[in-house]
């Protein structure tokens, strides 16, 4: 185990930020570009109301960048200045790629290998879950907008029918999804994850 003093605090910070920044990049660029035909009718669906319509890439960069913003306080102010996962999983990769099989051949580190991995896995999950999540809730408040302001006979028809069953199933969606993205973007000692 390193101890504090095996770290240059400022410099190390800075390029953990990057390489985070650089994957949260990386990540929403590969999710927008996937050859999948589901994605590319997310990203061209417009969402929204009146006079606040975003596609699911307009959402997705602002979340982006709002996570950035978020990752910059943090790097800045709150972390210890030990390299970041994302930090750690680009040495690897870059470890890997310029020595070729003999970096397969002798394998990485325990502690590479879960940055690596949990880098990946976060890659592919995230882009998907902040845009799932952003299509959850405008179900939700679309449906629930048409509760209170939709025609009368919606409520007479029983409580799974209709509108107040979408709604509910939406919100729902919403919670659960907004709990595993909070849990797979937020890594903090103090919420033990």
């Amino acid at each position: 185990m390193r101890s504090p003093s095996d770290f240059q605090p400022a410099p190390c910070r800075l390029r953990s930020f990057v390489a985070s920044a650089g994957l949260v990049a990386f990540a929403c660029l590969a999710y927008r570009y996937a050859p999948f035909d589901f994605h590319r009718r997310q990203f061209g669906e417009l969402y929204g109301f009146t006079g606040l319509r975003y596609t699911a890439g307009q959402f997705l960069f602002w979340a982006a960048a709002l996570y950035v913003a978020t990752l910059a306080y943090y790097y800045a102010r709150v972390s210890d200045g030990a390299p970041s996962k994302a930090l750690l999983a680009w040495r690897a990769a870059t470890r890997c790629v310029h020595s070729g099989p003999q970096a397969w051949r002798s394998g990485l580190s325990p502690t590479d290998r879960l940055a690596l991995l949990s880098c990946l896995l976060k890659s592919f999950f995230a882009p998907m879950m902040v845009v799932s999540m952003m299509i959850f809730c405008n179900g939700a408040v679309a449906n629930g907008w048409g509760l209170f302001f939709g025609p009368p006979d919606e409520f007479g028809a029983g409580w799974l029918h209709g509108r107040s069953f979408w709604f509910c199933l939406h919100l729902i969606l919403f919670v659960d999804v907004l709990v595993f993205t909070f849990g797979y973007l937020v890594e903090l000692p103090r919420l033990n994850n």
